[in-house]
């Protein structure tokens, strides 16, 4: 019995990304979303640091910003599995204050993941 055309091209477009997911699995991956881009000086947006791959050694309680105070208010982990590979996803939440006026660059955040370093 053959499988229907559509069935095996779906299957076969669908094996590059497998081969991807299975090689991202084994890597140490650090992303950064912020939620909000302009706040007014008082107010607050939070910063979101996500580690997959990985359990940090030590997560930063602050991130030093002339005009900013960017505090860890949260850490959670997760358990995930990729491609059937126990995987654990810590996810830190900052909390960015505008304290003056001005345009500000947060810098990498430097962390040390199975005593390796990384920045975002």
């Amino acid at each position: 019995m053959s499988l229907p055309k559509f069935l095996c091209t779906k299957i076969l477009a669908a094996l590059p990304f497998l081969v991807v997911l299975s090689v991202q699995a084994q890597d140490v991956t650090i992303t950064t979303k912020l939620e909000e881009k302009l706040i007014q000086p008082g107010a607050f947006t939070f910063l979101q640091v996500t580690i997959e791959g990985g359990i940090p050694d030590e997560i930063p309680e602050s991130i030093p910003v002339t005009g900013l105070k960017v505090t860890k208010e949260s850490e959670t982990r997760y358990p995930i599995y990729i491609n059937g590979i126990p995987q654990t996803r810590v996810k830190v939440l900052y909390s960015v204050v505008g304290e003056t006026a001005g345009a500000y660059e947060i810098p990498p955040v430097e962390l040390r993941v199975n005593n390796k370093p990384y920045k975002t």
